[in-house]
Formats: C-alpha cells, sequence, structure tokens
C-alpha cells in the first residue's frame, strides 16, 4: 500500500510537472523603444534676502558712543520709553 502511494504521489508530480508547454507573449506585439532623452538645464536658485543684509544695518557699535554720553542714570527711564515707543512703532502689524 505504501509502494502504490509513492508511485501515485510520483506519477501526479511528473504529470504536472509535464503539463502543456505553452509561451506567454507580451500582450502587445510592437517592440519597446528607449525613452526619449531628455536635455535638463541647470536650475540657478533664486537670490534671498534674508541671507544678505543691507550693507546699512545698523549695528548696536553704531549707537554705542552715543548711548553713552545721552544716557544717563537720571534719565534712563525716560529713554527706554522713548526707545520702546520707536520700536513698537516700526513693528509690522
Amino acid at each position: 500500500m505504501k509502494k502504490t502511494s509513492v508511485n501515485s504521489a510520483v506519477l501526479c508530480i511528473a504529470l504536472g510537472a509535464c503539463g502543456s508547454e505553452t509561451t506567454s507573449e507580451p500582450p502587445s506585439a510592437q517592440p519597446i523603444s528607449a525613452p526619449e532623452e531628455v536635455q535638463l538645464k541647470p536650475v540657478e536658485p533664486a537670490p534671498r534676502a534674508d541671507l544678505d543684509p543691507p550693507e546699512d544695518l545698523p549695528v548696536p557699535a553704531d549707537f554705542a558712543q552715543e548711548a553713552e554720553t545721552s544716557i544717563t542714570k537720571t534719565n534712563y527711564a525716560k529713554e527706554l520709553k522713548t526707545l520702546e515707543k520707536e520700536i513698537a512703532a516700526d513693528a509690522p502689524k
């Protein structure tokens, strides 16, 4: 009985492997051509204003001498309020 089972299994495998051989053709009979070559042009980045500050941009060193002479212990509070008002007026809304 064992021999029959083994023989049957081998026969099934052999018949399954020897099935009809079919060659599958691609769905379209047209040959596939290579894609066209695309010429890319280099792109220059746009200039960014935030990277190059203007040369006339005031810096703290520009105001140091004036601040040392005009701001004193007695008038610092008044000067501070004046500066705060100027900054608030210039701030974007």
